[in-house]
């Protein structure tokens, strides 16, 4: 009889060593597990390190991390002025300006002055060409001293009783309009010379000598530098404040500073903005405050003074209402309080702390029950109970009934 050899080979691993094999891989992860059990009972106090106390630091704490308080730095409750401003921001502007033209069209024969000088009221700045207007003013001041001269003549004649007194008076109505048209031809040929309408400054000039200006066209550009104005809007809201007379704080691109005055108040509120404009006048102010140049202002709304305050840290704002942190038995309180007017650095306090509480100057990263120290003081003693409990588990004291270090005894 023949026997058939088989094509499949009998596997290497039997159930029984597979078994064998789960088991002690079950077996060496109890062991671990006991293993790290037993050394974070026997060393994971506090502190995190062997025996339940950290290096530097009493048995079972984390030292400066976390066991110690943390310094911060108190202060109390003093008398301050505390102001409340509107920023904003604007374009200076000079006391008046005007642009200059001529009255009639003509030739510039002459420019009497340049961008930048000072002129005065009335100072001739430009000529032009008036000859004709001239001419024809000489003309009309000759026909009027003719016909002044007839009518002398027929004035004496008129006592003699040769002269009829309609013509005498036909006389008297031309020489008036002789002087009439006389006059108005010498306004006119004044009029080609051009003259500062007020005393200022120079400040742009548009034209060259033989140029043809029409009434059109701008010659020169004036300014009132004796004082500067700015505009400003403010909301509705901030503008019930401001009163006339407010002093206005005004600050150019260089950091200095200047102070100008609310003038003027607009008597109706832009219902378009919501806001409402002020004219603010500064007679004193540094050279380089020019119209056209960029100011930022801090407008005076509300002024406190000699209240008692706080920081501006010092208080936090917690669903609504206003805190501040008491350093009290070693450790930050939270504690309500009424404030009143807030300023850049210091708010107002009305109620809820009294005069020689100690305060935490900055509440940033504080929470009630805290372990907290004055900058600079001495770390609080420790109760002497609680330093006795915890040398005594540090030298190996009483385990713990059901822990890890006893094991009960079978009945």
């Amino acid at each position: 009889m023949t026997r058939t050899k088989s094509n499949h080979r009998r596997s290497p691993y039997t159930r029984r060593s597979v078994l064998q094999t789960l088991g002690s891989s079950i077996l060496g992860l109890g062991c671990a597990l006991v293993v790290s059990a037993c050394n974070g009972a026997s060393g994971a106090g506090p502190g995190g390190g062997p025996g339940g106390k950290a290096p530097g630091g009493r048995p079972g704490g984390r030292g400066k991390a976390e066991g110690d308080p943390l310094a911060v730095e108190l202060t109390t409750l003093e008398p301050a002025t505390i102001e409340r401003h509107y920023r904003a921001a604007g374009t200076l502007e000079a006391l008046r300006r005007a642009e200059i033209r001529p009255i009639r069209s003509g030739i510039i024969l002459t420019l009497e002055a340049e961008v930048g000088d000072a002129v005065e009221a009335d100072q001739v700045l430009a000529r032009l060409d008036g000859r004709e207007l001239s001419l024809q003013a000489k003309r009309d001041a000759l026909t009027a001293d003719n016909a002044r001269r007839e009518l002398d003549r027929l004035e004496q004649l008129e006592h003699a009783g040769a002269i009829a007194q309609e013509e005498l008076d036909a006389l008297r109505y031309e020489l008036e309009t002789a002087q009439a048209e006389a006059h108005l031809s010498r306004t006119q040929a004044r009029t080609m010379t051009v003259r500062a309408p007020f005393a200022g400054t120079l400040v742009s000039r548009d034209v060259d000598v033989g140029n043809l200006a029409s009434t059109s066209t701008t010659l020169f550009e004036i300014a009132d530098l004796s004082a500067i104005e700015l505009p400003l809007h403010l909301p509705e809201r901030e503008a019930a404040s401001v009163t006339l007379g407010a002093e206005v704080s005004i600050e150019l691109v260089d950091d200095s500073h200047f102070t100008g005055r609310v003038i003027r108040r607009a008597p109706i509120v832009d219902p378009l903005t919501g806001t409402v404009e002020f004219l603010v006048r500064a007679e004193e102010f540094p050279s380089i405050a020019v119209p056209g140049a960029f100011v930022r202002v801090e407008v005076l709304l509300e002024r406190h003074e000699d209240v008692p305050s706080l920081p501006l840290g010092a208080v936090f704002e917690l669903e609504g209402q206003r805190y501040v942190y008491l350093l009290r038995e070693g450790k930050a309180r939270r504690t309500l309080v009424e404030v009143g007017l807030e300023g850049s650095e210091r708010v107002e306090v009305l109620a809820g702390i009294d005069a020689g509480a100690r305060v935490l100057v900055d509440a940033g990263g504080i929470t009630e029950g805290m372990a907290v120290k004055g900058a600079g003081e001495p770390d609080p003693e420790p109760p002497e109970d609680a330093d006795a409990g915890e040398d005594a588990k540090a030298e190996g004291g009483p385990p713990r009934s059901g822990g890890w270090g006893s094991r009960r005894k079978r009945p």
